[in-house]
């Protein structure tokens, strides 16, 4: 864990809290914030792994706007501080597809 990987995971925290009582249910709360904390205490470094990683937290935030649990604004900022919680993509790493790191 780093300090900037921290910083992205309580700025995460902090998003969920303050969307308006009622918007996201409990049990999505919950998943986004296990999500946040699993991404922040991930110690992957096989960039097959990262990717898998970072897939499954985009797949999961992105379900919950499509379903309107999230505005889509919201959604694409919280992925973006998961992603920064969560371990890094190397830019070597950047060139492989999705495919190759499922």
């Amino acid at each position: 864990m780093t300090a900037r990987r921290h910083r992205h995971y309580r700025r995460a925290l902090d998003l969920l809290r303050g969307l308006e009582d009622g918007w996201l249910p409990p049990a999505g709360r919950k998943l986004l914030e296990e999500l946040a904390e699993d991404m922040l205490l991930s110690r992957e470094s096989d960039p097959h792994a990262v990717l898998r990683l970072r897939r499954e937290a985009e797949l999961a935030v992105g379900e919950l706007s499509v379903v309107g649990v999230l505005p889509k604004t919201t959604a694409e900022g919280l992925t973006q501080l998961l992603m920064g919680a969560g371990p890094p993509l190397l830019a070597d790493d950047r060139r492989l597809s999705p495919r190759q790191a499922a």
